[in-house]
């Protein structure tokens, strides 16, 4: 039956369609209810399983567009917590093809990684798992068949090709030096032996050698030949040689050159290198310089064109085989150089391009956005595109003088993750697109259009989860510096009450957060502490900050290199007073993580600062400790030690480790602290022998414990600084976000798993003295 409204009386039809539009509000209001029914809090594990490109490696993209420009690469990375694993997927699509065609899987397991086109266009290169060992192999992304391009002997863990395909290098793991230890032969152990300083041996670095391969005329390929590299410094021949990810391989298109970037200790360098202002500044920082060489495979010399002291990216080749493109640091002795002595400048690499035959060294970009990020395409007429800001791209072309901008063009995407991952050929650009709140998605943007097309969405599931939401908010230190930051509220805030606050002690830089990000840095668990009902602030770094920016507000009257710790807990203690000033939280329930460098400065706030933490994490921190001092008998560590008390534990500089290192400040903690350590694949399983890594953590957990302090420490044996497999992602986050709960809100998770966590925790705040307004 239908209703004619002409049937009802003129007095009846207001009150009627009245009628109507409450029940039509109620209906919408219901809807509306229902809808936010489905949504629920996330949780660390949806915090595990966000789906992300690979960036272990943050010197290799994992997207790629083939030579011709018809066809994306990429690879996926699908986290597993049935199998605790990480499968990755080669995934590609034909630029051409609809919006609604989806990308071909043409690969998928663990231990994929290091995507490539070949020079052919038709073929894809990466590492995958071949018959027991990690291999070369090769997809056709016509066909989608996919085969080995070679198999070694070993695990290859890097790799580079020429144009031609006829010539490989790749590195592989050295097996006598990866375990660190030391053989002593029968007469040695009956006679005694002498222990050298520093130990010939040293299990902080390991180490790989580089082989070349060649394809024979009958198309086989030929025996791998060794590669022993030659130091610019020491001169000493190197077969087995110290890495950070990689050695950033890079064949010439000819096949022969291949350039080589590895680690120089400082104590290495030259006088005329040490005594230079910017190089002295960075050995008070890190233990080794990153340089460049360049081996030739037919004559075994190693060359030395290019003297930067630190090289970030990848080298890529011209075409004619005789001038590469890196970022680095710029030559030492070098106009630039010049140009930025005494500016407290570092880490801030500009893009060069450099004739391995002269060394004539010219700029293209004198700023990158991204330190690993090299070109996105050379092509045979001399032209490059780069990445020139957040979001926008240039086309650069040589000139006999230099390099000139010939074009650019915007990304027209919001809030461009600073480092997203980004391909481009100049005519189209496929990138990650992801930002605080809005987890990873594969974005393509052709050049001329107004907008960008979503090629993939790789995380539906947040569409039903309760995203805490973001404010950005700025405060001041007491020395006058302008800090940005953000701020996560609970769901439910309400502006008449204080909430906890938990602060997050690294920078955030425009990812994803829900954890930190496709980085997985360990303990820090911004949206499970937050739709907690936790405040958690974050600092933010600006595109257009600089590392040493800081410098000038660092506070004064620390020796060495005190001052940046302390800078840092002014950043946190003015952020504390700031939130609370304006009634948003409660001053006495404050919690703070630390995570490798800002362990330290954590340890160093734990001690110092004038506000009272109720709740700490320090994980897989450098400590600056006494005992590091002489566990770790290194002596570039030390060094950088010595540089932050201004001098070595004993002398004139005694006192100032005495006041401010944790070895003899450990009474001032009154924090309940977790410690979490990661294991390096080495497991403890000698309780007389432990790994080194965990050792030195040893004096501050030792000396909690004899105090009666609240300290937790847990080891991860098969982490490495940043975890990387899924239980143990789950079990930092879920133990941080149980452990914020309990000190800062009272409480406790109903889990049989939990009962004796509890149990303890429980005890130490009857027992502890310093928080008696837990009771």
């Amino acid at each position: 039956m239908s209703l004619d409204f002409h049937m009802l009386p003129k007095t009846a039809l207001p009150l009627f369609l009245s009628n109507i539009r409450r029940i039509a509000a109620l209906l919408i209001l219901t809807s509306v209810s229902l809808v936010a029914q489905t949504k629920r809090a996330i949780t660390p594990a949806d915090c595990v399983q966000v789906r992300y490109l690979p960036s272990e490696d943050p010197y290799r993209s994992s997207i790629a567009i083939s030579p011709k420009g018809d066809w994306v690469a990429y690879l996926l990375k699908e986290p597993n917590l049935l199998t605790n694993r990480n499968d990755i997927s080669v995934m590609a699509r034909k630029l051409s093809a609809s919006p609604h065609v989806t990308s071909i899987r043409l690969a998928a397991g663990p231990d994929i990684s290091q995507l490539t086109w070949l020079h052919s266009g038709t073929d894809l290169a990466f590492l995958a798992p071949f018959q027991g060992y990690v291999a070369i192999m090769k997809a056709n992304v016509a066909t989608g068949r996919v085969v080995p391009l070679f198999v070694a002997r070993q695990d290859i863990r890097e790799y580079t090709v020429d144009w031609a395909k006829d010539v490989i290098a790749y590195a592989t793991d050295d097996s006598m030096e990866a375990t660190g230890r030391l053989t002593r032969s029968p007469e040695e152990i009956a006679s005694g032996y002498r222990i050298p300083y520093p130990e010939t041996t040293n299990t902080a670095r390991k180490k790989r050698r580089i082989f070349i391969v060649r394809r024979q005329r009958s198309g086989r390929w030929g025996e791998p030949k060794p590669v022993a590299v030659r130091s610019p410094f020491s001169n000493d021949l190197r077969e087995s040689l110290p890495y950070l990810f990689h050695f950033s391989l890079s064949l010439s298109p000819d096949g022969r050159r291949v350039a080589i970037t590895y680690p120089e200790s400082t104590a290495a360098l030259p006088s005329s290198w040490r005594e230079d202002p910017t190089i002295h500044a960075l050995s008070g920082m890190v233990q080794e310089l990153y340089v460049m060489v360049l081996y030739d495979p037919l004559t075994s010399q190693t060359s030395y064109p290019f003297q930067s002291p630190m090289v970030y990216s990848i080298p890529a080749w011209q075409r004619d085989g005789h001038t590469l493109i890196v970022n680095a640091d710029p030559p030492i002795e070098s106009k630039w150089h010049r140009e930025e002595l005494g500016k407290n400048v570092f880490f801030t690499p500009h893009m060069f391009s450099v004739n391995v035959d002269t060394g004539e060294t010219l700029e293209l970009l004198s700023h990158v956005v991204n330190m690993y990020e090299g070109p996105l395409m050379l092509n045979d007429a001399g032209e490059a595109v780069v990445r020139k800001s957040r979001d926008t791209v240039a086309r650069l072309v040589q000139h006999a003088a230099g390099w000139e901008e010939e074009s650019h063009f915007r990304i027209p995407v919001d809030s461009l993750y600073r480092f997203a991952q980004i391909a481009s050929d100049g005519v189209y650009v496929i990138g990650d697109s992801q930002a605080t709140s809005r987890p990873p998605s594969l974005f393509l943007y052709r050049v001329g259009d107004i907008s960008v097309t979503v090629l993939e969405t790789l995380n539906p599931q947040f569409d039903h989860l309760t995203l805490a939401p973001v404010k950005t908010i700025s405060w001041t230190t007491s020395t006058g510096a302008t800090i940005q930051g953000l701020l996560f509220e609970p769901p439910n805030y309400q502006a008449e009450q204080t909430y906890p606050l938990v602060i997050h002690t690294k920078l955030e830089v425009g990812q994803f957060l829900c954890d930190t990000g496709d980085s997985h840095y360990p303990s820090f668990a911004p949206q499970p502490i937050a739709n907690a009902g936790m405040m958690y602030v974050i600092r933010s770094w600006p595109e257009e900050k600089r590392p040493g920016d800081d410098v000038a507000f660092y506070p004064k009257g620390y020796p060495g290199g005190l001052g940046e710790a302390a800078f840092q807990m002014d950043i946190w203690e003015s952020a504390v007073r700031s939130l609370a000033a304006k009634g948003m939280v409660d001053p006495r329930r404050v919690g703070i993580i630390g995570f490798s460098r800002t362990g330290w400065y954590t340890e160093f706030i734990l001690e110092h600062s004038s506000l009272a933490f109720r709740a700490a994490t320090i994980t897989d921190n450098v400590t600056y400790s006494l005992g590091a001092y002489w566990l770790l008998r290194n002596p570039a560590a030390n060094r950088v030690a010595e540089s932050i008390y201004g001098g070595p534990p004993y002398g004139s500089s005694l006192s100032n480790w005495q006041m401010y290192s944790s070895t003899f400040n450990a009474n001032k903690v009154k924090t309940p602290i977790l410690m979490e350590e990661m294991g390096y694949g080495q497991p403890y399983d000698n309780i007389n022998a432990p790994p080194l890594g965990l050792a030195i953590h040893f004096e501050l957990f030792t000396a909690l414990n004899r105090l009666h302090r609240p300290v937790e420490m847990y080891y991860y044996p098969n982490e490495e600084h940043q975890p990387n497999h899924p239980k143990a992602r789950l079990a930092t986050l879920q133990r941080n976000l149980d452990w914020y709960r309990f000190w800062l809100q009272g409480y406790e998770r109903t889990d049989p798993a939990t009962v004796m966590q509890y149990a303890r925790w429980r005890e130490w705040k009857d027992a502890n003295p310093f928080l008696p307004h837990q009771r």
